[in-house]
């Protein structure tokens, strides 16, 4: 109570301040127009900026200035989700549902309602903050080993439960992704495992490349097949359509505050991380929900609960960080960085001696958020004009800066092929109907479960320690609660009789094509077998886990296996049953939290795919021949007319890509990044 009275006069102090404006006006132009802008981000604009407010501001206004760009980006990060299929960890739940929006030409309504969600959940979140940080300690430091397992699994499990009709394909991909994200050195032991011995993996597969092939390369190579907008030309976009959204969204206020307090408490357990966070949002608002018929399908609804907490996470984020030490997320391990360069500890001080910094922290969270809407507001009549170009357009930007965001995570090669790779494992399971989700956030709490689970079970009583502490309990018994009323919620009988797009197994079914009925019909034992393209996928995947991870899990020590053997068991068990049940029932309607492919799956969708898988590999060959830059800045000259037949003014696009390419590459990753560009290694190989 005491830091709060002491809060007052440092708030009239800064709100009167040119300074803090100035500050926060920056913050807004870096976090909004560049960080939309795929390859930048706001995780490399503040990386950029910590030796800069380091070495030219003060403290509290440098840690304010990281801040507000770290948590003013996720509205932004919204508008290439919606518009034009672009996904990052942060904006899956964005991208599923709102994009589905914005092919039925509802883009302006949906972004006006985000804006408006995101502006009560931000302000909900930077209010939660003042009153926590004084507060939250005794309850923080009760979150050790088990608590922080339970959640994470309680995450894995609940985004599982929700791929309805392929809820086995769903767990299954679920336990493949917590076995790719073991791979690397042993956290415990330094022990490499499923290597090679190739070194690059040693540090295990980065997040950035693997979310981009998962969920953003498959969604523009499909987008990029069709040949056309996102939505309808004659669509009439209007700003009457914003401000409905925005009707919309601050109608539902009641539900913004409920979602972003649930995105605040979620932030405040290090490790869960903005991945997570929205998909848990997500289901919380399914709960409290009494029609759940059109979520997955493009819900408004659906878009704004996980919207409200993704802009209240980061003020949840910036609990431990400031109050511990222990960054609550990657960006603000970065505003950790910042602090320590001041030379200022977190903890206690940040409530006494440095309580201006925390106050315009919070400051910068909550008005930011404010002005952050105005500015997206008089910028989004003119992003809307995106969803009625011609996509193969949109992709001639996008293929090459998506290899450019993949590229930063190490500076190295392999990023590439790491996209490229896990595009050919996202492109197949959207194909089959595999829902991705349960995949990628069971890959990026992989390393959480593994850093928790067996520290865990070493305190003592072995798996008798998740059911002995209060918190663990009380988490396990809320995960049950929850998992079993989505399950009973989303049973075959409660869900609406509409029309849901198939997803095929390789039957060739076009777009369009829709069923009627229940998810499965009534099994029989009689067995049967017809051919899927599907099963080589299975047959892939259960070789690799059986063949190489679980033999050599088996050889780890203990520490090492822990984790990937269990997995590994699980997922060839969940595979054995799906075979069961493929091979004795059949085969139903595949409902899935997941987009299936708008082009279809037959031949002609075979067709369309491979120009394009060839000009991606040829992209590949032309880094190698004449460099990454000049690579990336000619591919739409070449892409577009290849791909469209150019004519006329569509030469113009063809100069705004490439020049919108060379601001990225010689612009920022070059005078301010100083990046270590691949050599030209096809070249150096034949002339030496």
């Amino acid at each position: 109570m005491e830091a709060l009275a002491q809060s007052v006069p440092l708030i009239a102090d800064f709100l009167t301040s040119l300074q803090f404006w100035l500050i926060l006006g920056i913050a807004l132009v870096l976090a909004g127009p560049l960080g939309m802008i795929p390859g930048v981000g706001s995780l490399t604009i503040a990386a950029i900026l910590v030796p800069f407010a380091i070495l030219n501001l003060d403290p509290v206004h440098g840690v304010m200035l990281v801040a507000a760009i770290i948590s003013l980006a996720n509205t932004m990060d919204s508008v290439p989700a919606i518009l034009l299929g672009y996904v990052t960890a942060p904006t899956q739940v964005t991208f599923l549902e709102g994009h589905q929006l914005a092919q039925r030409g509802e883009a302006a309504r949906a972004l006006g309602a985000v804006y408006a969600v995101s502006t009560i959940g931000g302000v909900a979140g930077a209010i939660a903050l003042a009153l926590l940080l004084p507060v939250v300690r005794p309850f923080i430091i009760r979150f050790s080993f088990p608590e922080i397992t339970a959640m994470a699994l309680f995450g894995i499990l609940m985004i599982s439960v929700l791929s309805r009709g392929a809820l086995l394909r769903g767990l299954a991909g679920a336990m493949l992704g917590l076995v790719l994200a073991t791979i690397g050195l042993s956290s415990f032991s330094a022990q490499p495992r499923f290597t090679f011995d190739i070194l690059y993996l040693n540090s295990g597969l980065p997040i950035i490349p693997v979310v981009l092939g998962l969920f953003a390369l498959p969604e523009v190579l499909d987008l990029t097949m069709t040949g056309k907008p996102v939505s309808d030309p004659g669509t009439k976009l209007s700003n009457r359509q914003i401000w409905d959204g925005i009707k919309y969204g601050l109608r539902r206020w009641h539900i913004a505050i409920r979602q972003g307090l649930f995105g605040v408490g979620l932030g405040i357990i290090p490790g869960v991380g903005s991945g997570v966070i929205d998909w848990l949002s997500y289901m919380l608002g399914i709960v409290f929900t009494k029609d759940r018929s059109q979520f997955g399908k493009g819900s408004l609804d659906g878009l704004l609960f996980a919207e409200s907490a993704q802009n209240a996470q980061n003020a949840g984020q910036a609990v431990p960080t400031l109050g511990f030490g222990i960054p609550g997320s990657l960006p603000w391990a970065i505003l950790l960085a910042v602090l320590l360069g001041y030379g200022i500890a977190p903890g206690l001080p940040m409530l006494g001696a440095h309580l201006d910094i925390t106050v315009g922290v919070v400051l910068s969270i909550g008005i930011g958020n404010v002005l952050m809407v105005i500015l997206a507001l008089a910028m989004t009549p003119l992003l809307l004009k995106l969803t009625q170009v011609p996509y193969p357009f949109i992709a001639a930007t996008l293929f090459p800066l998506m290899l450019l965001a993949a590229y930063q995570s190490r500076f190295n090669m392999a990023d590439i092929y790491v996209v490229l790779a896990m595009g050919a494992l996202g492109l197949a399971m959207k194909w089959h109907g595999w829902p991705r989700p349960p995949f990628i956030i069971a890959f990026i709490l992989g390393p959480v479960v593994e850093q928790n689970a067996w520290p865990a079970l070493q305190m003592g009583d072995g798996v008798l320690i998740f059911f002995t502490r209060p918190f663990t309990l009380g988490i396990l018994i809320l995960a049950a609660i929850a998992i079993g009323f989505l399950l009973w919620a989303l049973r075959p009988q409660a869900a609406s009789a509409v029309e849901q797009p198939v997803i095929s197994g390789g039957s060739g079914e076009e777009p369009g094509n829709t069923r009627r009925g229940v998810l499965a019909r009534l099994p029989s034992l009689t067995f049967r077998f017809r051919w899927q393209w599907e099963y080589l996928l299975w047959a892939i995947l259960i070789a690799w886990v059986a063949g190489i991870v679980l033999r050599e899990a088996l050889g780890h020590v203990p520490s090492a296996a822990f984790v990937p053997m269990w997995a590994s068991i699980a997922f060839l068990t969940l595979m054995a049953l799906l075979a069961a049940m493929e091979f004795t029932t059949h085969r139903g309607e595949l409902r899935i939290m997941d987009i299936g492919m708008r082009t279809g799956t037959g031949t002609a969708a075979v067709r369309r795919l491979l120009p394009l898988v060839g000009w991606l590999l040829g992209f590949i060959v032309a880094i190698g021949l004449f460099g990454f830059q000049a690579s990336a800045i000619l591919f739409p000259l070449f892409f577009l007319p290849f791909v469209m037949g150019l004519r006329g003014k569509a030469w113009v696009w063809v100069l705004v890509s490439m020049a919108m390419i060379a601001a990225v590459t010689l612009g920022i990753m070059d005078n301010l990044l100083n990046v270590f560009w691949p050599k030209p290694f096809i070249r150096n190989w034949l002339f030496g």
